[in-house]
């Protein structure tokens, strides 16, 4: 949403800010894929903490019924 944004708002800037057409729409564009790659980093992240918590849960069951057993 940033880099939809961006491009819209970027000529409309105050300040130092101020992108012509061409740029605004490159600038947009890269903020988006940025923005889009960070997500999907943060999504298998989750993925693989989940993971981990999982098999660490299992881990502890196991322990407990071999103990258990002895």
């Amino acid at each position: 949403m940033l880099g939809i944004g961006l491009i819209v708002v970027g000529n409309q800037a105050s300040g130092h800010l101020q992108f012509s057409g061409g740029l605004g729409i490159i600038a947009g564009i890269a903020v988006i894929i940025f923005g889009t790659l960070i997500a999907r980093l943060w999504a298998e992240f989750m993925v693989v903490i989940f993971k981990i918590q999982q098999n660490t849960r299992r881990t502890a069951e196991a322990l407990e019924r071999r103990n258990n057993i002895l």
